[in-house]
């Protein structure tokens, strides 16, 4: 799922649970994926990714966790 804005996304990992992918779209210097363990740490990322100013035209990909 694609989002662009902090509160539906943060709905889509509380419905999803963990463990799940965060990925920021577009270029993040080599730190644009967190693998979130739990939902605490899902919703971290995403307000880091998408929460404040900087996040103006932010978009992130939430993936299912697939071990291997």
């Amino acid at each position: 799922a694609v989002f662009d804005a902090l509160a539906p996304a943060e709905a889509y990992v509380r419905t999803q649970g963990a463990p799940i992918v965060i990925k920021a779209d577009g270029l993040s210097a080599g730190k644009g994926v967190v693998v979130a363990m739990t939902v605490g740490e899902a919703l971290a990322a995403l307000t880091q990714m998408l929460g404040g100013e900087k996040a103006s035209g932010a978009q992130v990909v939430i993936e299912a966790f697939m071990a291997g």
